[in-house]
């Protein structure tokens, strides 16, 4: 079972919230729980690739991706890093958590704990809390992995058509930095 690390004080990070409208919290989670997750992520999740040419965003599922000859690969590599030069661009891998877990056609995978967890009462109620937002009713979730390579531009959450109230990362990178 995922659980949140009882020695977080939430009054002492809601305060610090409130100042900047953001916070890093660090081991929010049991580290048992963590590296749980962690190896949810590495050993039995199946990536997918996203990208973008210009506003047009690419997701293509495992079975594309490995369908993919080297110059198909070669050829889209190009574009992206053509692309990175000039505007926002980003490549990374993903697994689409949230749509996932409701499809009744796809196949349940161990990840999707994960999803519950973010989900569960004492989460919510810990970001309620967090953010002094009483009327957090859910959370969207993706899995991202990010590869040599790979990258996100300077970017914003924001937008206008969502009813986001925050927006947050769960980072399970070990080593990172190094």
């Amino acid at each position: 079972m995922i659980k949140l690390n009882p020695v977080l004080d939430v009054e002492e990070l809601a305060r610090l919230y409130a100042v900047k409208q953001r916070l890093q919290v660090r081991e929010i989670l049991e580290e048992e729980s963590a590296e749980h997750i962690y190896s949810l992520l590495a050993e039995k999740t199946p990536w997918w690739v996203a990208f973008n040419e210009g506003e047009k965003v690419h997701q293509l599922p495992p079975e594309q991706v490995r369908s993919l000859t080297p110059q198909q690969v070669a050829q889209m590599m190009q574009g992206i890093q053509e692309r990175a030069r000039k505007q926002y661009q980003f490549l990374y891998e993903y697994y689409p958590l949230y749509s996932k877990y409701f499809d009744r056609g796809a196949e349940r995978l161990p990840i999707h704990d994960a999803y519950e967890f973010i989900n569960s009462a004492p989460m919510l109620d810990f970001v309620r809390r967090l953010t002094g937002r009483p009327e957090i009713r859910w959370a969207d979730c993706h899995a991202t992995l990010f590869r040599s390579g790979h990258f996100l531009k300077y970017h914003t959450d924001e937008n206008p058509t969502d009813r986001r109230v925050a927006a947050y990362v769960m980072n399970f990178t070990k080593g990172w930095g190094r």
